[in-house]
């Protein structure tokens, strides 16, 4: 339920189009990942998910900018 609830979240953070209400979402996001992660480790999965989300809100597509997003929002290289 909470990894279905931090996605939701996610793209309920991708609606909201002005910056000043953006923040209160990606801090609830992180809030929802550190609950989950006491419940169950399957929320880290929506990291890479929200990494693609802000790259391709913020950011011009290309080949180089999908495989820096893949290699920084995989969870394989973050130190825990």
């Amino acid at each position: 339920m909470f990894t279905s609830l931090v996605f939701l979240v996610n793209l309920k953070w991708e609606g909201t189009g002005r910056y000043g209400l953006c923040q209160p979402w990606m801090v609830f996001i992180a809030f929802l990942i550190g609950l989950a992660i006491g419940v169950h480790l399957l929320s880290l999965l929506t990291i890479p998910a929200l990494a693609f989300v802000i790259y391709f809100k913020k950011f011009k597509v290309s080949l180089k900018g999908i495989l820096l997003t893949f290699s920084h929002g995989n969870c394989k290289h973050w130190p825990w």
